[in-house]
């Protein structure tokens, strides 16, 4: 296992909690990291849009997380719509997907 990328990643989880962002020194001790490696972590993550600095300096998730979920998001609807197309035709009702950011299947409403 790659320790960089598991310490990049567990950036980025970190983020998904605070929306709020936090600071280069909130992150490395969340990551249990000294603050430099977390600069350099972090200088990455922002290269690839993942991460952003806002005017106070926190950081917080990027643009770039939409376009990598993009895809993801696409094969779902590509394979749900049959299923709801056939279930709206059954129901004579309108269907939607709707997927939950915090656990994971999705519910039909």
């Amino acid at each position: 296992m790659s320790k960089t990328l598991h310490n990049g990643l567990q950036i980025l989880e970190l983020l998904v909690g605070h929306p709020q962002g936090l600071t280069l020194t909130e992150i490395a001790e969340s990551v249990g990291v000294h603050r430099t490696v977390a600069h350099r972590l972090v200088r990455t993550l922002e290269a690839h849009r993942l991460c952003r600095r806002d005017r106070f300096k926190r950081i917080s998730l990027g643009a770039g997380l939409v376009e990598l979920a993009e895809p993801v998001e696409q094969d779902l609807r590509t394979l749900a719509r049959p299923v709801l197309e056939e279930l709206t035709d059954a129901a004579q009702a309108t269907a939607h997907l709707v997927v939950r950011e915090d656990a994971p299947g999705c519910g039909c409403s």
